[in-house]
């Protein structure tokens, strides 16, 4: 009687210490962010969260379950083995989720205008033509001390007088002009002015500054209308290998 009430005895100390041990883990992954994540003893219903740096604590035994959770990586499920709580520290790698979009769209942003807010094209500006609007129009200035209301920056005044609009006007012109050439350059090889228009390969830089001087070429290149644009260079590639004959 004795005898089977020491097995009986030792029976529930032990299944009260393999019940009562905790498991002292961390989770490792490619990640900076480790605390919050949920380890789940699915075999005993009972649930541990990670601290900072992915450390956590769990009662356990062997042969338990374990399930890992979190949005930011893949779940991970596992058997618990007497090797693992032989360790000072057991270790569960986890996987950085990778989500996958199905379809992308690329909408092209709406200006103001296409949008229907604005009855018209909002005008855009070069670097020279900013410059020369900014040193060329008055603008309105509040006054200082007893005077009230408003009055007429005196910077455009100062920028006639020392000339620096005029030099301004200068470099939009030059501007302008080497804006024209690219266009022509970009609709244009060379071999057309060579050989359509018989532009000796000497005499083709001087053309081209030639035809970006005249204001009708310029008005049909700023159009965009190619058929006009080709119209006008016949008649100037004559002009030009007259001038020069």
């Amino acid at each position: 009687m004795k005898t089977r009430s020491l097995f009986t005895l030792l029976f529930i100390i032990c299944t009260i210490h393999v019940n009562g041990q905790y498991l002292n883990g961390k989770i490792i992954a490619n990640y900076n962010d480790l605390e919050g994540i949920t380890i789940i003893n699915t075999t005993q219903k009972i649930t541990a969260t990670t601290e900072k740096n992915g450390f956590f604590k769990l009662k356990a035994t062997i042969k338990d379950s374990l399930l890992v959770s979190a949005v930011q990586f893949e779940g991970a499920s596992l058997v618990l083995k007497k090797e693992d709580f032989d360790k000072d520290l057991f270790f569960i790698r986890l996987n950085v989720a990778t989500n996958f979009i199905e379809e992308v769209k690329v909408v092209k942003e709406k200006n103001g205008f296409e949008a229907g807010i604005l009855p018209k094209k909002a005008k855009t500006f070069t670097p020279a033509e900013r410059k020369l609007n900014t040193a060329s129009n008055m603008y309105p200035t509040a006054n200082v001390g007893a005077m009230t209301g408003g009055s007429l920056g005196l910077d455009p005044l100062i920028n006639w007088i020392s000339g620096r609009t005029k030099r301004l006007k200068q470099e939009l012109n030059v501007e302008q002009k080497e804006l024209a050439l690219q266009k022509i350059n970009y609709l244009f090889d060379e071999t057309y002015f060579t050989q359509t228009l018989k532009i000796p390969e000497d005499k083709l830089e001087g053309f081209l500054y030639y035809i970006v001087e005249d204001a009708d070429f310029k008005k049909a290149l700023a159009s965009k209308n190619k058929t006009m644009t080709k119209f006008l260079l016949v008649d100037l590639s004559k002009n030009y290998l007259k001038l020069q004959n």
